[in-house]
This record gives structure tokens, sequence and C-alpha cells, in this order.
């Protein structure tokens, strides 16, 4: 568990959970392109499951998990049906 912890940290220190925080959030949302909407939305749930614990990600949590709920809200439907699956 200790490593697990180092390992979000270097990501947070070394900025790389920034850039692809970044990169997906932009992603997810613009509406050009139903299967790059839904990989950004999973990247973004995927990252909350490992770091919404990690000291300093608060507010980016709660971003992250607004950005997904908007997914669930566009005209496509199949992104809005695999957004709520992965909500679950």
């Amino acid at each position: 568990m200790i490593e697990q912890y180092d390992v979000a940290e270097e990501f947070i220190n070394k900025g790389l959970l920034s850039t692809w925080l970044n990169e997906a959030l932009s992603e997810c949302e613009s509406n050009n392109n139903a299967i790059n909407r839904f990989s950004a939305v999973n990247l973004l749930t995927t990252l909350w499951a490992l770091f919404y614990d990690t000291r300093g990600f608060d507010d980016t949590s709660n971003y992250i998990l607004a950005t997904v709920q908007r997914a669930t809200r566009t005209k496509n439907k199949s992104v809005n049906i695999q957004t709520l699956n992965l909500m679950f």
C-alpha cells in the first residue's frame, strides 16, 4: 500500500497526472467523436478511482465527477449508456 501511495505522489509531483487529466477533460468536453469522448470518460473514471483519496486531489476529483455526469447527458445514447455503466 505504501508503494502505491508513493507512485501516486510521484505522478502528481512530476505533473503526469495533471497532463492526463487536462487531455481527458478537454476531450470529454468536445463533441467531435463519440469514441474519443467515451475513451476520455473511461480515463477520467480510472484516474478518479486511483487518485480520489490522494492529498490535494479533492477539487479535481469533484470536477471529474461533474464532467462524467455531464457526459451522461449527451445526445449520443451509446456514450450515455457506457458512461452510466462506468459510474456504477
